[in-house]
Parts: C-alpha cells; structure tokens; sequence
C-alpha cells in the first residue's frame, strides 16, 4: 500500500487547502529546520550532490543552484539543516566554477545549444534538447536571448566545457551550473580546488597566488557590475509573470569580492584575463572583460586608484576616432 511522504521541520507551516496549489509563506525557516535525522551524520558532500539532485527534472540542477543563493547564503552561525548544508556546498562549488573561469578562460569552450521552438515535425518532438525545452514550462521567457530584436527566439544554454570535457551550463537562476558528476576533469593538477571529484572555494584552501587572486578578483567584480543588466534584460518578456529577483546574488558576490579582496591588498579592478570567455547572448557581457581607459586633466590611465581629482571614462574607439 502506497503511503504519503511528509517533510518534517522543527518550524509549524499552515495546513493550507485541499485541493489547490497552497503558497508557502515561512519559507526560509521551514526549509532552514527540514529535519534529516540521522541520514547526514556519516555522509560525504559528494553522495549528498547525488541524492539530492536525484529530483524527476531535467532542470533541477539549475534550479537548485539558484535556491543556494537565497537558502545557503549567510552566516555559519546555528545548527544547520542538512537541506542547507547542501545548499553552502553547491554554493563553494559555484565560487570553483568562477575561479576555473577566471583562471584558465584558454583552457574554457563554450557551446550554444538551442532549446525547442515553437513549431515541431513530428520526428523532432522527442528529440531531447526540444523535450528538455518544452519542460521550462512559465520559465521559458527567462532561457531566451531578450537582447535580440526578434523576441521570438528559441531558448538557449551555453554548454560550458573545460578541456574538451562537458562540465556545466549557463542558467538563468545561477548565471551557470554544474553538472551531476564531471570528475573527468580531475587529472588536471593545475586546478587545485578540485577536491573530492568536484569544484570547492578556492580561497578556504588557501592555495591561489597573488596573480591568480587578482584574476579571480576581476571577473567576480565583472559579473557583479553587468548583474543587474543582465537581470533586467532577461525579465524584459515576463509579460505579467513574477519577475526573477537576483538580490541575494548580487549580495554574495558583493561579500566574495571583499574576501577576495581581503586576501590581497594590493588588488584593483583593472586588468585582463589571460583569455577571452566568448558566451553566446545575454550571459557575454557578464565575462567580458575589457581594459577600461580614464581621462584626468590631459591623461589618459587605465589606474585612477591613486587619482585625487576628478576623472571619467572614455570610450577609446570614440577617441581615435574624433583624432582623425
């Protein structure tokens, strides 16, 4: 006989309705005080990764990245649930993704692969990059490129790979995520936050020089100054629909800046990676870096750290142009 499944939290939620979709309201203390038992006790982070990513979705993974940043975030501080200790260690492999971006961007290749369309012959409706479109459901707008005149484009993901190896993919919930198991990757000793067969936080192992701190530096305060464009721009077509609200991601990169930053004194935000991060859509502009240039008087400086006085950026290309 088959039985109901029920998911104890030491925090009391209302009974709701029968019948209907019910509104949880105390989110964040429910899912805080899910009761595991005895289940976590002697369990690594890397069966954890699988069992909880065991939901029946294609797009699970991606959703539970972007649920890191608003339940797994925050302070060490209390009894964690074992809900949110998994959630802090998808956050620490988030934080290892970026720096294998920032660090080895050569190393990095990226792949659009596009996501169902609208009108599907029959010999393609089962096709799985079509199937796993359809299943977006009232999140389809979000996986579009809004940047492009023509609205009516098909959802896309860039599939990110790292030394030929598929590691992971852009979201629109997380920026990027990982993949379940990608511990092909492991036989490269230059990533030495690779431990236990994933990504972990490249800072708490201590291990990154001071170049490779500046690196990582400058494309996690990238991706914080395009992060509100970019939400913006995806929201664009939500045409009524709640708008998907970054705030608790633009706070964790503003906290992992300054511990970044911490770690080295000597660290700007000028600079350029050793390689260029060629994303498709919407996702480029937040691992685009380029050198920005300033005027001060009659200098021309890509510093201005030092600059007392006032000063603007300028568009080079605008400049030599106007010279000729």
């Amino acid at each position: 006989m088959a039985k109901a499944l029920l998911i104890k939290s030491s925090s009391p939620s209302d009974q709701g309705k029968t019948d209907v979709w019910n509104k949880l309201d105390q989110a964040d203390p429910f899912i805080n005080g899910i009761q595991t038992g005895a289940l976590l006790d002697n369990i690594d982070a890397e069966v954890l990764n699988f069992m909880v990513s065991g939901v029946p979705s294609p797009w699970a993974r991606a959703k539970l990245f972007g649920f890191a940043f608003t339940y797994g975030a925050g302070d060490d501080k209390g009894v964690e649930s074992g809900l949110k200790k998994f959630y802090k260690v998808l956050l620490n492999e988030w934080k290892g993704f970026v720096a294998c971006l920032a660090l080895y961007p050569s190393n990095i290749e990226i792949k659009k692969l596009d996501l169902y369309k609208s009108v599907l012959e029959d010999n393609e409706l089962y096709k799985v990059s079509n199937a796993m479109g359809r299943m977006l459901f009232e999140d389809i707008d979000l996986w579009k490129d809004n940047t492009l005149k023509e609205y009516d484009t098909r959802p896309f993901i860039n599939l990110i790979y790292y030394k030929g190896k598929l590691v992971g993919g852009t979201s629109p919930y997380s920026l990027f995520f990982t993949g379940v198991s990608y511990k092909t990757i492991n036989s490269s000793s230059e990533l030495k936050w690779f431990i236990n067969n994933k990504f972990d936080d490249p800072i708490k192992y201590g291990n990154l020089n001071q170049d490779q701190l500046k690196k990582l530096y400058l494309l996690v305060n990238n991706i914080s100054k395009n992060l509100i464009k970019f939400e913006e721009t995806i929201n664009k077509n939500r045409n009524g629909k709640i708008p998907l609200n970054l705030i608790n991601m633009r706070k964790f990169l503003e906290d992992w800046k300054n511990e970044i930053k911490g770690s080295d004194a000597s660290i700007v935000d000028e600079g350029l990676l050793d390689g260029e991060l060629n994303f498709f859509g919407h996702f480029n502009p937040l691992f685009k870096i380029k050198r920005s240039y300033y005027k001060a008087g009659q200098q021309i400086l890509t510093d201005v750290s030092d600059i007392k006085g006032d000063y603007e950026e300028i568009d080079v290309q605008s400049l030599l142009l106007d010279n000729d």
